[in-house]
């Protein structure tokens, strides 16, 4: 799950290198580490597994996240799931980030895509597309997504961060 965050990694044991912080103390950091902060942070609920990096989201950030998707294996009888809000602050060029976005994601094996806010919503794409967050949350109160691994990205903005319970 962590695949797209390795940069984050290695900074962090050149850190601890560099303040000479024991190697196996640096080790055993990255290794009990458990994100809770909407940041890459894995989620499990009675119905399904998430993936919640609803803290912030770019162009970059946002390719990296769908392609490390790609790669995890979901358990068996899971589908894959993408929930995906507006990258925010990104100016003139929004729409065509967003293009692209949504262009890799016709490129990839995802099928099941919700697309969330006014920037997505400006998108040439045959994917479920919401106005805001509470959309997102009528339509799963009617009908909650079940069995899946989801992928939730997008800005703070967007508030994707109240999906989770729900899910």
């Amino acid at each position: 799950v962590v695949a797209y965050n390795i940069d984050n990694l290695l900074a962090a044991i050149a850190v601890g290198i560099n303040f000479n912080v024991d190697r196996k103390q640096i080790c055993h950091a990255l290794e009990t580490y458990v994100p809770t902060n909407n940041r890459s942070q894995l989620t499990e609920t009675p119905y399904n597994r998430l993936i919640v990096d609803a803290y912030n989201a770019n162009p970059s950030r946002m390719a990296a996240a769908l392609e490390n998707f790609q790669m995890v294996v979901p358990h068996e009888g899971e589908t894959k799931m993408a929930i995906l809000g507006d990258m925010r602050e990104l100016g003139e060029v929004s729409l065509e980030e967003h293009q692209k976005t949504v262009d890799l994601l016709a490129a990839s094996s995802l099928t099941n895509v919700w697309l969330v806010g006014e920037e997505f919503g400006k998108t040439n794409t045959q994917f479920r597309k919401f106005k805001d967050v509470e959309e997102v949350k009528a339509e799963i109160q009617k009908n909650r997504p079940t069995g899946h691994l989801i992928l939730i990205k997008g800005s703070n903005g967007t508030k994707l961060y109240q999906l989770p319970e729900l899910l």
